[in-house]
């Protein structure tokens, strides 16, 4: 009978830990546990007095981790915190989930990270972060506890406003660009709308378990309002 291989599982040991364990754990531990040292150490101002011997001792920490950086992150745009970032989690290249976006999975190429602990954003753009559940929940949330509805456009002041602001462009406050509508459809579909367009509303008011004349007149009336 087979043995489980999992008692003989090698512990994860981080990589840049093995090329000088003394070091690896003197910068581990300081900035854990010394925020002077981490402000001293990643200053801007402060890596040029590292550099002429001002501070021995950090001198010879950052030579270590400029030794052992990746070789992606050797271009001068990445700040010394992204660097020690990368090592302290053991990041190697930009397959790792850490540099990446969480919805559509782009590495943060030519990005440095927010700070040496909070690290990356979680995603490369306003699009992506749009896509979050997580976030569009908090929204939802924060919406709901500032203005008592799930969106500020469902507000009366924002109707309101945003009628005045048509009334006062375009002279109407229920104002449509119908012509701009007409030449979108007519560049994507040849004509007004969608050849398929009536057979779809029949296929969807069925598959919904309404007649093919029926309308939602109740809720386009709320629309309106």
């Amino acid at each position: 009978m087979n043995e489980s291989n999992g008692a003989d599982q090698v512990p994860y040991q981080n990589p840049y830990r093995k090329t000088d364990t003394a070091k690896f754990d003197e910068l581990k531990e300081l900035t854990e546990n010394s925020d002077k040292y981490v402000a001293q150490l990643t200053a801007k101002g402060r890596r040029k007095d590292i550099k002429r011997g001002i501070f021995p001792k950090y001198k010879n920490l950052y030579e270590w981790v400029l030794s052992v950086q990746p070789q992606c992150l050797s271009d001068s745009k990445y700040s010394l915190p992204t660097k020690i970032f990368w090592i302290l989690n053991g990041i190697t290249d930009w397959t790792n989930p850490l540099v990446r976006c969480r919805n559509c999975g782009n590495p943060f190429i030519g990005k440095n990270v927010i700070n040496l602990y909070a690290g990356y954003h979680e995603y490369c753009c306003p699009s992506c972060a749009g896509k979050s559940q997580d976030i569009n929940r908090r929204k939802k949330l924060n919406s709901l506890a500032r203005h008592g509805v799930a969106h500020p456009s469902m507000l009366t002041a924002t109707t309101i406003k945003r009628k005045q602001t048509v009334l006062k462009l375009r002279g109407n406050e229920n104002w449509n660009n119908c012509e701009k509508a007409k030449r979108t459809r007519l560049s994507k579909f040849g004509q007004y709308a969608p050849s398929d367009h009536a057979e779809k509303c029949k296929r969807t008011k069925a598959r919904n378990g309404h007649p093919e004349n029926w309308n939602n007149c109740e809720k386009s009336t709320q629309t309106r309002l």
